[in-house]
């Protein structure tokens, strides 16, 4: 949606502290699954000017939580995104 919006700075919050220090390569990856995701990260940062990424404790985070767990019950990303 970004992408297609135009934005060239994208800024991400995210309440997982693994995803976030893994997609920015503060700590080793460990999982097949997780390796595929950050690939996927990488290759959409490369359409943006800057990105940044952020961690925001779940608590302090309901919203967004509310949010993942809707987007986590919907169909997967076709591969060819």
């Amino acid at each position: 949606m970004a992408i297609s919006l135009g934005v060239r700075h994208l800024i991400v919050y995210g309440d997982s502290d693994l995803v976030v220090n893994q997609v920015m390569k503060e700590w080793d990856i460990r999982s097949p699954a997780m390796t595929g995701y950050c690939n996927a990260v990488r290759k959409l940062e490369k359409k943006f000017e800057g990105l940044e990424i952020h961690h925001i404790p779940r608590i302090k985070n309901q919203a967004s939580d509310d949010l993942a767990k809707l987007g986590s019950t919907q169909k997967p990303i076709p591969s060819n995104v």
